[in-house]
């Protein structure tokens, strides 16, 4: 018998999903964090306060990413922690999705493209 997708699974699929971001966030801020204390450098490089080009900060952050800077472990924790509520949004479209529920579906459409014009928009600022 094919079990059919309810309230009570979405909810129960956010929810881990939520628990699972807050969790990996924490866990890779720790990581940077661990690794700031063991390289000695516990305050923030010069360069952190200065505003920077947009387009050179995330092209050096993936470097620094690869090449284990402490501080950018800890801003992809940052990352992911305010990424999760973006995935919830995309999680909740899919469930609603399967559910057949369109005006939620609509709904949690437009909140995303809220989200992502936001995300754009500081981007560009």
């Amino acid at each position: 018998m094919k079990k059919t997708f309810k309230d009570r699974d979405l909810n129960q699929m956010v929810g881990n999903l939520l628990r699972a971001g807050v969790l990996l966030s924490v866990l890779v801020a720790v990581i940077g964090a661990t690794l700031l204390a063991v390289k000695g450098e516990l305050s923030l490089p010069v360069s952190y306060g200065q505003p920077a080009e947009t387009e050179n900060r995330f092209v050096s952050f993936w470097s620094e990413l690869i090449t284990g800077e402490p501080v950018a472990v800890l801003e992809l924790g940052i990352l992911i922690l305010l990424f999760t509520p973006v995935m919830r949004v995309i999680f909740a479209i899919i469930g609603y999705a399967r559910e057949k529920d369109y005006l939620y579906v609509a709904i949690s459409t437009v909140v995303l493209a809220i989200i992502i014009g936001s995300i754009a928009l500081g981007a560009a600022a």
